[in-house]
């Protein structure tokens, strides 16, 4: 799987291990741009900007740009984005985002991830994507988008990976979808996020972060804590907890048990709790990369 053009790193934030790989280097279309095609690119990107958009890794060899709750402008502003022909991320995260903004998504020669979080986007919407030559990952997060949306992405011939947290889209869905797309990965869940990082000991896995403010913290984790069992089931790898966590969703409460080491003794504490779980972060869910 290619490396996303999230920031210069790629960072998988999971519910159960943290892991980073460098960025890759990407094609380049853009040492062929004139001088007019790179100043409308930054003219275009400082537009955005203006009207409340994100912009990070503003280059000419890849860019993220996130149209989000700041974001002032109307749909006719997004025909900026026509102009932006470095390597790209979007991320829709503004509730008026309509049809018409996949209309000018499906319009950025050079996207390669499609982010949505918290919008309202039709499955209707998603035919203007179709065929699109570039697109490598979409992310639906917490969307009422059902199966009808996969439906377009099975025609994106460089469709490496599709994110669905929290939306409506169903088991089998998902799975005709597979059928069909045989060559995507499908990171389906229900939608709840615990919020840490673990890695593996060969046994239990061990906590090596805990994202902050996150369920996970909120309930008094600690980094070095040993996973013992999560809903009664003894966990023996991050795999297994991500699953556990990925089957629930918002709002559920896991039964966690964890050991501790107590502090300048050979004593081990055991650690019963109980963790209401919540929804992704954007930046969590968008980075997230199953391992």
């Amino acid at each position: 799987m290619k490396t996303p053009f999230f920031g210069l790193l790629a960072i998988s934030l999971v519910s159960g291990v943290l892991w980073v790989r460098p960025a890759a280097a990407q094609e380049v279309r853009l040492g062929r741009l004139t001088d007019d095609e790179r100043q409308q690119q930054q003219a275009a990107l400082n537009a955005l900007e203006t009207l409340g958009a994100k912009v990070s890794g503003k280059s000419l060899e890849a860019t993220t740009i996130e149209i989000g709750g700041e974001f002032r402008g109307e749909v006719r502003d997004l025909e900026q984005l026509k102009k932006v022909l470095a390597p790209a991320v979007l991320i829709f995260s503004n509730e008026r985002a309509s049809d018409d903004w996949m209309r000018m998504a499906s319009q950025v020669v050079n996207l390669r991830e499609l982010h949505l979080y918290k919008v309202k986007i039709t499955d209707e919407g998603f035919s203007h994507l179709a065929g699109h030559s570039k697109l490598e990952v979409v992310g639906l997060y917490y969307t009422s988008n059902t199966d009808r949306a996969l439906i377009p992405l099975q025609t994106l011939p460089q469709l490496e990976q599709v994110k669905l947290y929290g939306t409506q889209a169903t088991p089998n869905g998902v799975d005709q979808f597979r059928n069909q797309a045989t060559k995507v990965t499908v990171d389906y869940r229900r939608g709840a996020f615990l919020g840490l990082g673990l890695v593996d000991k060969g046994y239990n896995p061990a906590i090596a972060v805990v994202h902050i403010d996150s369920p996970a913290a909120n309930s008094g984790l600690s980094r070095d804590d040993v996973l013992i069992r999560c809903d009664s089931k003894i966990i023996g790898s991050c795999s297994e907890l991500i699953e556990i966590v990925s089957q629930h969703e918002v709002g559920d409460t896991i039964d966690l048990e964890v050991a501790r080491h107590v502090a300048d003794t050979p004593s081990v504490q055991t650690i019963a709790r109980k963790i209401k779980l919540g929804p992704f972060p954007l930046a969590s869910a968008v980075q997230n990369r199953r391992p």
